[in-house]
């Protein structure tokens, strides 16, 4: 089985192909988050000054909060209702579950984001950014990373994910 998994990714710089740099090694040195194979194309980066730059952003972050909310439904499902209840919860799925949920919401990079900042290593945009991104568009950009694994098995999530470190 091949997967194919695309990331987001703001980046703060003048030139596309720094940006492009910037996300490369990011993925490359990341310990988190492995791919065999990372695809950039410069051609789909886009400033903050083109006409697709805060729709493809506004699709990215939706697309982190639908994913947010299954994993919290996942937890409801599984009884966790209250941040009290986590107190008698075992380690197993479920408290990865969780460990993904605290991933999203404190920027740590996963299979699961859509939308990446790695000016603020956020999954998510501040009206204070925002801002900053109006005032100077053209130092904004949207990178979009494509991550390749192949020849794995369906069970991929241990390739990918290292909970354990």
């Amino acid at each position: 089985m091949n997967i194919e998994i695309v990331h987001e990714f703001l980046v703060k710089d003048d030139a596309v192909s720094d940006c492009c740099r910037r996300v490369k090694c990011f993925l490359d040195k990341n310990l988190l988050l492995r791919y065999q194979e990372v695809e950039i194309d410069p051609a789909l980066c886009v400033s903050g000054i083109n006409d697709t730059f805060w729709p493809r952003i506004k699709t990215a972050i939706a697309t982190n909060h639908e994913i947010l909310a299954k994993f919290l439904a996942e937890l409801e499902e599984n009884g966790f209702n209250r941040t009290a209840d986590f107190i008698d919860m075992e380690q197993g799925f479920v408290s990865k579950t969780l460990h993904t949920v605290v991933h999203l919401l404190d920027g740590f990079i996963g299979i699961d984001s859509a939308f990446y900042s790695l000016v603020d290593d956020s999954h998510w945009l501040d009206r204070k950014r925002k801002e900053r991104i109006e005032k100077n568009p053209g130092k904004y950009h949207l990178v979009r990373a494509k991550g390749r694994c192949h020849g794995i098995s369906s069970d991929f999530t241990g390739l990918l994910r290292h909970f354990d470190l």
